[in-house]
């Protein structure tokens, strides 16, 4: 089975490559469909695939609508049909005159609270008892409470240089399987082996080597003897044989 690891990594290559793609594509046809909606007044487009069935179709947008506001106008407007839509605020800017802020600790102290700027916050780095070195003393001072948690099995994948042009080259050549869902190659079944049907041992040529048989003229006693005359001894029925 494929691992998940290789699902992850291959996927993710092939989604930035193919979003790479739409993204280079969109551009294009948005200058193409401006073009018709301005100068022809096209609205839609029916989509087909090369052999003609539809399968969907792609609205033209027409130009975004902005509404630059007279704030005057405005203003003078609500102030007449609706007052109580008509709010006072405080610019912030005036807070950074020394007087103003002087003004507000001696007549509305609860107006202000303390914080810490979050840049400064940022820089610091906890231990991980939670504590954080004072640079001018070196000690060590607890400001945080620190947990850490059983692993979610978040990840992060760092594709290689070449990682997008072999993967891709793997998945063209269908050899990923069943990675990439519907988009996935066919993998052809495995073949099945067929036995050969068996056959009938092949008789083997006699040698063409073997001694040829020449019956003698002269019987195997020497020429007194005939092979008629052996055969007539063989043939012999008498009682006690030839011998």
């Amino acid at each position: 089975m494929t691992n998940h690891a290789l699902r992850v990594a291959a996927l993710r290559v092939l989604s930035d490559a193919i979003n790479n793609e739409a993204r280079n594509v969109r551009a294009d046809a948005e200058t193409e469909f401006a073009r018709l909606r301005t100068d022809a007044g096209v609205k839609s487009l029916t989509v087909t695939l090369p052999d003609g069935t539809e399968i969907g179709t792609v609205a033209i947008k027409t130009g975004a609508r902005e509404v630059a506001w007279d704030d005057a106008a405005v203003r003078a407007f609500a102030a007449e049909v609706s007052p109580t839509e008509v709010v006072e605020t405080v610019n912030p800017s005036v807070l950074d005159d020394p007087t103003v802020r002087q003004f507000l600790r001696e007549h509305k102290p609860d107006a202000f609270t303390t914080s810490v700027r979050p840049a400064f916050l940022k820089s610091l780095k906890p231990d991980d008892d939670g504590k954080v070195v004072n640079p001018a003393t070196g000690e060590l001072v607890k400001v945080a409470e620190v947990t850490t948690a059983a692993p979610t099995g978040k990840f992060a994948y760092t594709p290689t240089k070449d990682a997008a042009a072999r993967v891709v080259a793997a998945w063209q050549a269908g050899e990923l399987g069943e990675i990439g869902g519907p988009l996935a190659h066919a993998v052809a079944p495995a073949p099945v082996e067929e036995w050969p049907e068996p056959k009938a041992p092949e008789a083997k040529p006699a040698p063409d080597d073997l001694p040829t048989f020449t019956p003698a003229t002269e019987g195997p006693f020497g020429a007194g003897y005939s092979d008629g005359l052996l055969g007539d001894l063989l043939a012999d029925n008498t009682t006690g044989g030839p011998f």
